[in-house]
């Protein structure tokens, strides 16, 4: 996954492959030299394994707070 933009509320990540992510699956941030600077885990994913149809297009935020529904979100 490439971070492609970051704002206030979260940050936007493109991937050219599929991606499974769970509570227990570690995100880094990665600074020079490929060493790890900043890890954190994913969190208000369901329990269960489910599916998340995205079509071209669409946008999946993953965050760190729960998004306040009345801000539009950063591009």
């Amino acid at each position: 996954m490439l971070v492609v933009s970051v704002g206030a509320h979260g940050a936007v990540a493109e991937g050219l492959e599929t991606c499974y992510l769970t509570p227990e699956t570690p995100l880094s941030l990665k600074g020079p030299h490929e060493r790890r600077v900043f890890s954190t885990y994913p969190g208000g994913i369901a329990p269960l394994p489910a599916a998340i149809r995205l079509h071209r297009g669409d946008r999946l935020f993953l965050c760190a707070q729960p998004l306040d529904p009345d801000l539009p979100p950063d591009p």
